[in-house]
């Protein structure tokens, strides 16, 4: 599939979900999807035992995930990110800088996922660095 954007490690809720652990790579499609819960013996997974091990997009922070998030969602922004386009890439890094700066924790999968559907709402312009670069772009 699609370029690795997460990696995570999946395990059951249950006193031994260690045993049963498995490391998942995301986007999955659907059938690596449930084939690893069906691995790691979980029922559901909006309500999972999981940890991120690797974040491989530029931007987001380990932090801004959190632990032990919906699966499902996870992998729908994974699927989002890795859909991008290069000029929407470079929209996406900036507005989650922005989100890191406003608070440095983690930040609801929901929002994530509504940013990179959101993307056409912004204008980036790269060459504006001030009031005035702003100005003479908004005159010219």
């Amino acid at each position: 599939m699609a370029k690795k954007i997460f990696e995570v490690e999946i395990s059951n809720n249950g006193p031994k979900g260690y045993e049963t652990a498995v490391s998942l790579r995301m986007p999955a499609t659907w059938s690596e999807f449930h084939d690893a819960l069906q691995k790691a013996r979980i029922k559901d997974g909006r309500s999972c035992g999981n940890e991120l091990l690797y974040v491989g997009y530029d931007g987001l922070q380990r932090g801004m995930i959190g632990r032990n998030v919906n699966l499902y969602d996870l992998n729908l922004l994974a699927q989002r990110l890795a859909a991008l386009t290069p000029e929407e890439n470079t929209g996406m890094e900036t507005l989650l800088a922005m989100e890191w700066s406003r608070h440095r924790g983690s930040v609801s999968m929901e929002h994530l996922i509504n940013l990179t559907y959101n993307l056409d709402c912004y204008d980036f312009i790269p060459d504006i660095h001030d009031a005035s670069d702003l100005g003479y772009y908004y005159v010219h």
